[in-house]
C-alpha cells in the first residue's frame, strides 16, 4: 500500500486542527500580538508581559512542562 494518502489524510487532519486553534475573526483576542510564556496555546493572548501576570509575551507559543 502506497504511503501517499496515508500522508495526505495526515496533512488533512493537522490542518483541521490547525484551522480550529485559530480565532475566531470576532473573538475578543484579535487584538493580541504574542503569546504568554508557558501557556501551550496556539491562540495569541498579550501585547506585553503585564497581559501574562509578569511572565513574557513572547512571539511565538511556548509549552513549560512542570518541574518533577
Amino acid at each position: 500500500m502506497s504511503k501517499k494518502p496515508f500522508r495526505m489524510i495526515l496533512l488533512a487532519v493537522a490542518a483541521l486542527l490547525f484551522m480550529a486553534a485559530l480565532p475566531a475573526a470576532s473573538s475578543p483576542h484579535h487584538g493580541f500580538t504574542g503569546y504568554c510564556a508557558c501557556g501551550c496555546s496556539f491562540v495569541k493572548d498579550c501585547n506585553t508581559s503585564a497581559d501574562c501576570g509578569g511572565s513574557g509575551c513572547l512571539k511565538a507559543p511556548t509549552c513549560c512542562l512542570a518541574s518533577r
